[in-house]
């Protein structure tokens, strides 16, 4: 839960950030574009939060998922969330948002994904293993 807490406080900060310096650097008076990022970015908030414990679960899946993006990397909507955020904050031409919630969803995200990949490995045994041997990146193609 305070992993959690710290990753949201983090996207809201990265975001502000990013906001009101690409305004004052570009002295943008309109926010209209820029609207329905900040609207989804306190939905998706809200949302977490009111699920709670529900949407920090790891639960175990009747089925191991291998083909599509899960043939890339292992966790592919981590990484879906990683591009979505930074690229809000590149369009806003923020570095500093971006090196926040860098590190800040890495923490976070590396963390769960080896919670999950604990729970996988029993579930799944040789299946996991030969995923994983075949599939050797977790969040980041040819990185990490």
């Amino acid at each position: 839960p305070q992993d959690f807490l710290f990753f949201l406080l983090a996207l809201f900060l990265a975001h502000i950030l990013a906001v009101v310096l690409f305004v004052q650097q570009h002295r943008v008076l309109s926010f209209g574009w820029k609207l329905p990022r900040f609207v989804a970015m306190v939905l998706t908030g809200t949302a977490a939060w009111h699920l709670g414990r529900n949407y920090d679960r790891v639960a175990v899946s009747s089925e191991l998922v291998t083909t599509g993006p899960y043939r890339l990397v292992r966790h592919p909507i981590y990484t879906s969330y990683l591009i979505l955020f930074i690229s809000s904050l590149l369009d806003l031409q923020s570095w500093l948002g971006c090196g926040i919630l860098s590190i800040a969803a890495l923490l976070f995200y590396s963390r769960r994904i080896t919670a999950e990949e604990e729970i996988l490995k029993e579930s799944f045994g040789e299946k996991w293993d030969a995923f994983t041997a075949s599939t050797r990146f977790k969040l980041i193609p040819f990185i990490y």
